[in-house]
């Protein structure tokens, strides 16, 4: 395969974390990110389309639209919306003790000082937590991107394709190789999933029989003491 076309990290980034640009917002307002929300759920045990024959010719060039390739993918629904319900868990923590201390302050429990340094703690946490799962979430972003380039090069060899490029905005749609990107990265995900669990039951089982082993071992007898002459 001579050219897959590059497409910028901004574009999945846009798709996966503008949810979480809030974190300046005192009130803490969640937004829902397009992997957090899934509109399409793709099971593993899905009855496999019927695959019409695709041409090509003659420019061997086929088109692809990021923007749906990546909330569409399984990998992008089931990790974002895991990393979602994990952001939603600690913003809960935050917005409780943020309700916490305005009980406090309405009850004269705490000084105008105390209460400042509260909420000033409070944001920097919140600022804080945005920055983490920004973080986590470009992680995802980035693995998305390989997942993405590796599905597409298993497409070109499929079609003896020189390249896929960015859809443009005549791109007509047989040109388009969406739905075989998003199967083959499902493919490859749901695979890669099903190795880890059974890699994690694997050790777990080899830890578990190794416990019932050592608890099992008879202790060494101890040699007899000579009597004395």
């Amino acid at each position: 395969m001579k050219n897959i076309a590059r497409y910028t990290l901004a574009t999945c980034s846009v798709l996966l974390i503008s949810g979480l640009a809030y974190a300046d917002d005192p009130k803490f307002t969640a937004t829902d990110t397009a992997a957090g929300t899934p509109a399409t759920a793709t099971s593993a045990t899905a009855t496999p389309k019927k695959e019409a024959a695709r041409s090509f010719a003659p420019t061997q060039t086929a088109y692809m639209d990021i923007s749906r390739i990546v909330p569409e993918c399984a990998q992008a629904q089931t990790e974002g919306a895991k990393l979602q319900r994990e952001f939603e868990a600690e913003r809960g923590k935050i917005e409780k003790l943020h309700r916490a201390i305005d009980e406090k302050a309405k009850k004269n429990e705490v000084t105008q000082a105390e209460y400042t340094k509260e909420m000033n703690n409070l944001q920097v946490d919140a600022k804080a937590l945005q920055e983490e799962f920004a973080g986590k979430f470009r992680a995802l972003d980035d693995s998305l991107k390989e997942s993405v380039e590796a599905a597409a090069e298993k497409i070109a060899k499929k079609y003896n394709l020189i390249s896929i490029n960015p859809k443009g905005v005549y791109t007509k749609e047989e040109f388009l190789v969406d739905d075989e990107i998003v199967d083959a990265m499902n493919k490859t995900y749901y695979e890669e999933k099903r190795k880890a669990e059974r890699d994690a039951k694997f050790k777990k089982a080899e830890a578990a029989s190794a416990a019932t082993e050592k608890s099992t071992e008879k202790p060494a007898a101890k040699p007899a003491k000579k009597k004395a002459a």
